[in-house]
Parts: structure tokens; C-alpha cells; sequence
């Protein structure tokens, strides 16, 4: 899987598309630098693009530019050449995400909207919304989310504004006031803490983060997952601008994967209220004021 934007889909083997790519910010790839890696993408039979409708038309020019310069290898082509598509280098290519995601972020165009996309691709819509299926009031939130604040009529003239409803804006406000002061000294391990492989900007969060599990775990550590670590690139890392690729840690969370061996196994991150949590020192005392507690 190869996502848009962040690297959750590293939890599956994924990746994302600019690390796929070695692009810079600019677009430009070094993807020829490297035999090895450019041996691997031909060897690579499909992608998924997780939200790809967030996607900006270059980047997926730029991916569908380079798939074609390293195409698959004939032997593991599955389709009859005088039916296979070059546009990705004969590979097969799924789409996933919302079109009531928000645009790309850059103001470009998107790719679904590109002629390319409407020629090339067919959609499939899904019948059944399975996300959250056990929490009702969730599922709720989340489509009035995806409208902009509300679930809009059928009759509704969209060129017209609409209200965002009350538990909309509770659900956000609390959200935010959940994470005012947490840090990774204060959020309790048996919550949960994620740990970030690259951002400088939090490497005091990791530091105090793996203060923690070091007390608590010691050498028997078993459950931290460092998202965005590629075990298949660590090899090409030497000697290379660290900044471009996928698996480079920040100094705290490189020291942790140093010290705790190959024993990285599970991410000490959970889907819980932190505002409902039974540990005392992690209830945020600005959210208790705002309840009234």
C-alpha cells in the first residue's frame, strides 16, 4: 500500500508515495541511483493508494512517469499484452478514499479529477460502511465529518452554506481539549503512546515517551512498532541523504530500536477516551474544568 500522506500504512509493509518514489519535495526522483531499489519496483505487481482522492494530479503523474520508466517484468505480467495498460507500468492499480475528502492541500487539481482518471479507471462505490459498525455515535460523527458538519438533504442546494451541528462541534472541541498539555512524560503507557520515526519536532516527545517504556520495560520490551521503518531499504542507507528515505529514525527512537534488539513488535497505541482514562495524572485537567469535575 502506498499512502498519500502518512505513514500508517507502514503497519502493513506499506509505504508512501514519495518514499516509493525517492521524491523530494520538488518531484524530483533519485530512484535511478539505486539498482537496487529500481530491481525491487519492478518486481512490484500492484499498488494501492490509500486517499488518493486527497492526491494532487502531479503526484500521480510522477508515480504513473516513473512506473512506466521501470515497468514490471514480462514474466510477471498477468494480463495479455494487446490488453495490458503501460499507464503504471502494467501493474494493477486501486484507488481508495472519499470524494468528500478534502481537496489536495497544495490547491491543485486532483488526480480523480483528471481526465487521465475518468479514461483509465472504474469505480467501484461501497455498499456497506463496516468502520465503527459498533459504536453508532462514532459512525454518526464521521459522515457529518465527511459532509462539513452536518448530513445534508437530498434537496439541499450545495451552493448554499449549512449549519455544523452541536455534537459535531462538541466532538472537536473536547478532542482538542484532550490533547492540551499531554506530553510524553504524562501520558500513561497503559493508554497508549506513538512514537515518530522522523519529525524533529518531536523528538522530546520521544525522548520522554521512551523514558518510559525503558523504566517500565526494560530489556523485555515487546511492544513498541516504530511506523515508518522499512527493513528492505535499511540496507541502502549508508551513505545517503538520510532525509529521503522511509526508514531513517530520529535519534531517540533509533536508540530504542539499538537497545531493545529485534524485540519491536507492537505499537503502545490504543483507541481509548483519554478524557474517561482510570489513571489520575493522565486526566487532563483542563478538559475535567471544562466538564465541571
Amino acid at each position: 500500500m502506498y499512502k498519500k500522506l502518512t505513514s500508517a500504512a507502514a503497519q502493513i509493509g506499506g509505504t508512501t508515495v514519495h518514499n516509493f518514489l525517492m521524491l523530494s519535495a520538488d518531484h524530483v526522483t533519485n530512484v535511478a541511483k539505486y539498482p537496487a531499489h529500481r530491481n525491487r519496483i519492478s518486481r512490484v505487481t500492484g499498488i494501492i493508494v490509500d486517499e488518493g482522492m486527497m492526491a494532487e494530479q502531479a503526484l500521480l503523474f510522477k508515480l504513473a512517469e516513473v512506473l512506466q520508466e521501470i515497468p514490471l517484468l514480462d514474466s510477471l505480467r498477468r494480463v495479455a499484452p494487446h490488453k495490458a495498460l503501460p499507464l503504471f507500468g502494467y501493474r494493477d492499480m486501486l484507488i481508495c478514499g472519499d470524494v468528500r475528502q478534502l481537496p489536495p492541500a497544495s490547491g491543485l487539481q486532483p488526480f480523480w479529477g483528471t481526465d487521465t482518471f475518468q479514461r483509465n479507471f472504474e469505480m467501484f462505490v461501497l455498499r456497506e460502511d463496516r468502520r465503527h459498525e459498533r459504536d453508532p455515535a462514532m459512525r454518526t460523527i464521521k459522515e457529518k465529518l465527511a459532509w462539513g458538519g452536518t448530513i445534508p438533504a437530498e434537496t439541499v442546494d450545495p451552493e448554499l452554506p449549512w449549519p455544523v451541528d452541536q455534537d459535531v462541534k462538541t466532538f472537536i472541541e473536547d478532542g482538542y481539549l484532550r490533547g492540551w498539555g499531554l506530553t510524553g512524560q504524562n501520558v500513561s503507557l497503559d493508554v497508549g503512546v506513538a512514537l515518530f520515526p522522523r519529525r524533529a519536532d518531536v523528538n522530546q516527545w520521544n525522548k520522554d515517551a521512551i523514558s518510559q517504556i525503558e523504566q517500565k520495560f526494560g530489556e523485555g520490551c515487546e511492544a513498541v512498532d516504530v511506523h515508518g521503518f522499512d527493513p528492505q531499504l535499511n540496507a541502502m542507507q549508508k551513505g545517503v541523504d538520510k532525509r529521503s528515505f522511509a526508514g531513517i529514525q530520529t535519534p531517540e527512537v533509533l536508540r530504542l530500536r539499538t537497545c531493545l534488539a529485534h524485540r519491536l513488535r507492537v505499537i503502545l497505541l490504543h483507541n481509548i477516551d483519554v478524557g474517561k482514562s482510570p489513571h489520575p495524572r493522565f486526566n487532563n485537567p483542563t478538559l475535567q474544568k471544562k466538564k465541571g469535575h
